[in-house]
């Protein structure tokens, strides 16, 4: 089967708190989930759940765009550098994905590896399709945009993208709903969406 391999690992971990555990719990709870003409809130389709394959590394395997982007989404707005790769997986698949192989999960472990090679946020094994490079431009855009958020601009964008209210972001934040809307038009929250919805288009096309 064709499906999406990432691999997360943690950026500077020996001199930093353990960061997988909170990753685990964001890629597996509520989140947005963007198409390209739509968005909502809505539990993670994973194929093989999100693990702590070795340290301070987080592997996962999805065959869902919308996953897949909120994924680089969330990793980008962390401490983590990111391989990704589209591929064959040897099926049937096992429990875990830890036990899973095939040409997907060498190719996401070789991208991985230039990434830290690199330093880079994010490194797309690709295919020379045309497809596969618009994606791998665009994924690039999404994990630097995250990354490029200010702590304040992160936590009203990761509130609303739960709520979708100015009233209940108010509510979670304790600020005022005039002050929400301030901040999400700083933030520029509609074009993050839309950034995200272009991601997940392409990699809906890669398919």
């Amino acid at each position: 089967m064709l499906a999406w391999v990432i691999l997360a690992d943690q950026l500077d971990s020996r001199s930093h708190d353990d960061a997988v555990p909170s990753l685990l719990d964001a890629l597996t709870s509520r989140a947005l989930l963007v198409s390209p003409s739509d968005h909502r809130v809505g539990i993670p389709s994973w194929t093989l759940p999100p693990e702590r394959t070795s340290g301070d590394e987080v592997q996962a395997l999805t065959t869902d765009p919308a996953t897949l982007i909120h994924a680089l989404w969330t990793a980008g707005c962390g401490p983590w550098r990111i391989g990704l790769a589209h591929d064959e997986v040897v099926t049937p698949l096992p429990d875990s994905t830890r036990a899973a192989r095939g040409p997907a999960y060498v190719k996401a472990r070789q991208a991985i590896e230039e990434c830290r090679r690199r330093r880079t946020a994010i490194e797309v094994s690709t295919d020379g399709t045309d497809a596969m490079r618009r994606l791998s431009q665009v994924a690039s855009v999404v994990v630097d945009l995250a990354r490029g958020l200010r702590p304040a601009a992160r936590d009203i964008v990761a509130s609303y993208d739960l709520s979708m209210t100015s009233e209940d972001t108010a509510q979670a934040l304790g600020i005022s709903t005039s002050a929400v809307s301030q901040r999400l038009t700083r933030a520029r929250w509609e074009y993050l969406v839309q950034t995200r919805q272009l991601a997940v288009d392409l990699a809906q096309e890669v398919q």
